[in-house]
C-alpha cells in the first residue's frame, strides 16, 4: 500500500512539477518555523543547560516608585542595595544572586576596538547558574570579597580576542580597568547567562553602587525545591517592614520574570502578597 502511495505522488510530481514543488516548499517551511518557535518556546519556558535549575529560581527584575497620589510612576532596574539587605537575608531561599544587565564596552586589543557585552556578578550567580567551565575557574567568593580585577570570557569572544579558546593569564584592558581572564565557559543564549565577559560585582571603580535602591541590577532566588512554595512564602514575611526610604516605603513594588510561576504564583501562595512590606506585584 505504501508503494502504491509513493508511485501515486510521484506521477502527480511529473504531471504537476511546479505545482507539487511550491506544496513541498510550503509545507518545509511551515514545519521549519513551527520546530523553531517550539524550540524557542521550550528554551524560555523550560530551559535546559545552563538555567537547568530556573524550575526553582525566580528572576527579580524591576523596581517601581510612586508618589502618595500614584499621579507619576518611574521603573527601572534594582539597586544593589534592595538586594544585598532585603532580598539576600531572606530565609528559606537556598541562595540569591546579584548580577546585573548587558553593559556593552569596548577592548581595545592588538591595536583594534572590539565590542563586548560584559556583567558584574557576585559569588552566587555562579552556583545558581550552571555554565559548563572549558578552562580555568570562575570567580569565587574571595575573589568577591577582595574585588580582584579577574574576568571570564565566553570561548567564543576568548578567540575573537586572543586567537585562542584558553587565554588564561592574558590581561583586557576596558574602562580604564585592566582584568586577568581566569576562565572561559561555553558560550549561552539564555536571558540571564548571556553576555560575553563576566567581572566580580565588586570591582566598579567606586561603591556608590551599593548604596542605591534602584540600578542595573537583578537578583536569582534559588529556592530548594521546586516544592517549598508554600514554606518559601511564610518565611518571606521576615522580611523588613519598612523600607530605607520612609517616604516612598509605601508605594515600591517589585516585579520579577516569569520563572515566578514555576516557583509559585500569587494564587497558589497568598502570602506572596505580603511578603514584601509596601504592596507588592509578582509576574
Amino acid at each position: 500500500m505504501l508503494k502504491n502511495y509513493l508511485l501515486t505522488a510521484w506521477n502527480v510530481f511529473l504531471r504537476r512539477k511546479l505545482f507539487t514543488a511550491i506544496n513541498l516548499a510550503c509545507i518545509i517551511l511551515t514545519l521549519v518555523v513551527l520546530l523553531v518557535v517550539t524550540a524557542m518556546l521550550q528554551e524560555a519556558f523550560y530551559p535546559s543547560g545552563v538555567e537547568h535549575r530556573s524550575n526553582r529560581f525566580l528572576q527579580v527584575h524591576m523596581i517601581e516608585a510612586t508618589n502618595e497620589k500614584h499621579t507619576s510612576l518611574s521603573r527601572g532596574p534594582l539597586g544593589y542595595r534592595v538586594i544585598d539587605k532585603y532580598l539576600k537575608p531572606m530565609p528559606g531561599v537556598e541562595m540569591v544572586a546579584a548580577v546585573t544587565g548587558i553593559e556593552p564596552t569596548s577592548v581595545i586589543m592588538n591595536g583594534a576596538s572590539t565590542e563586548v557585552n560584559m556583567r558584574h556578578a557576585d559569588a552566587e550567580y555562579w552556583r545558581v547558574l550552571d555554565f559548563k567551565v572549558l578552562a580555568g575557574r570562575v570567580p569565587n567568593e574571595d575573589d568577591v570579597a577582595q574585588g580582584r580585577m579577574v574576568a571570564v570570557l565566553a570561548r567564543s569572544m576568548a578567540v575573537k580576542l586572543f586567537g585562542d579558546p584558553a587565554p588564561l593569564g592574558r590581561q583586557i584592558g576596558t574602562g580604564g580597568q585592566t582584568f586577568t581572564v581566569i576562565g572561559v565557559v561555553q558560550d549561552a543564549l539564555h536571558l540571564n547567562s548571556y553576555a560575553d565577559m563576566w567581572v566580580p560585582i565588586t570591582t566598579y571603580p567606586n561603591t556608590s553602587y551599593r548604596h542605591q535602591m534602584t540600578g542595573r541590577f537583578f537578583a536569582l532566588l534559588l529556592a530548594r525545591t521546586r516544592t517549598t512554595c508554600q514554606p518559601f512564602a511564610q518565611k518571606c514575611s521576615a522580611l523588613p517592614r519598612e523600607w530605607t526610604l520612609p517616604a516612598i516605603r509605601n508605594s515600591l513594588r517589585l516585579r520579577s520574570g516569569p520563572t515566578a510561576r514555576s516557583i509559585c504564583s500569587p494564587a497558589a501562595c497568598p502570602a506572596v502578597k505580603t511578603a514584601i512590606p509596601m504592596p507588592a506585584r509578582w509576574y
